[in-house]
């Protein structure tokens, strides 16, 4: 069965200099290992899950963290080859692939990506295999969720090259794909978390077409979404964040489109919940530390 996201799975992991310690020595085991016994696929696996952990995390340099995510794609991409039954060793080398491009991963579309493809190619062929799991594994959410966050990079991607357009149906379809998530199990806040994150992205995607109207009220849409989480999950500060960010959107398109007291209201909800985000614990914050695995505030 697919592992649940979490910080490493999204791209998102701290950037802990001890645990990049302990991951330098299970890397030092499982070379050893390895070469003890090459049959073992545990020991490979296992290996090329510590060198994306190792060399996913923030800070890394360009070409170290490029040739640390190769190292991991090739031996993921050898397993999936000699053990088709296995899906597990798809979805981690899909993850992979998408790990070293798109955003977060310091990557544009002219750099290589992991296995020597561009950002792109790298975005394009982890969706590839994304999408044969999601059709082969219906019934597992995880796959249908990587899915998303995959399409999302390559919409971002996209994007930043001047492909806004395509970009924008990729980003549609992230939405869509967490619609169904969050409909379907309810009780999994990350689904609905995400979804507003999404939605914002695919907001500001409507607003560079000028397509106001939609922008608007996508960001409203989030905003009652937003609100419900709120009321029902006060400890999540991050929430906050992400209503600023749809205050904003909704306050941006409806000055576009001339209704300038409706958006005056709009930015003093924004900055209210700028203030609350500060106090409950983001930049500035009095509680500190990073959020529970989530979205990032701001995904444009």
């Amino acid at each position: 069965p697919a592992r649940p996201r979490g910080p490493a799975a999204t791209g998102d992991a701290p950037a802990d200099p001890q645990a990049a310690v302990h991951l330098e020595a299970a890397v030092g085991i499982l070379n050893a290992l390895t070469e003890q016994s090459p049959a073992n696929p545990a020991f490979r696996h296992l290996l090329a899950l510590c060198l994306r952990d190792l060399y996913s995390r923030p800070g890394q340099r360009d070409a170290e963290a490029s040739a640390g995510l190769a190292k991991a794609a090739t031996l993921l991409e050898m397993l999936a080859k000699e053990h088709p039954e296995a899906p597990d060793y798809r979805f981690d080398l899909s993850e992979t692939l998408a790990m070293g491009a798109g955003p977060g991963g310091g990557l544009g579309s002219s750099q290589v990506g992991p296995t020597g493809l561009t950002a792109e190619q790298s975005l394009r062929k982890a969706l590839e295999l994304s999408a044969r799991l999601v059709a082969e594994n219906p019934y597992v959410p995880q796959y249908a969720e990587s899915e998303a966050h995959i399409l999302h990079r390559l919409a971002m991607e996209l994007r930043r090259s001047g492909q806004g357009a395509a970009g924008e149906q990729y980003e549609r379809q992230a939405v869509q794909i967490h619609e169904a998530l969050a409909s379907e199990f309810p009780q999994v806040v990350s689904y609905r978390v995400w979804l507003a994150a999404f939605r914002n992205s695919l907001a500001d995607f409507a607003a560079r077409q000028g397509r106001n109207d939609e922008a608007s009220t996508l960001a409203e849409e989030n905003i009652k979404l937003l609100d419900a989480l709120l009321s029902a999950h006060g400890e999540l500060w991050y929430l906050h964040g992400l209503l600023e960010r749809s205050y904003r959107s909704d306050a941006e398109a409806l000055r576009r489109l001339g209704r300038s007291a409706d958006a005056e209201k709009a930015d003093a909800q924004a900055q209210a919940h700028r203030g609350q985000m500060r106090r409950g614990g983001g930049p500035g914050g009095g509680r500190g530390g990073p959020p529970p695995p989530g979205p990032p505030l701001d995904l444009n």
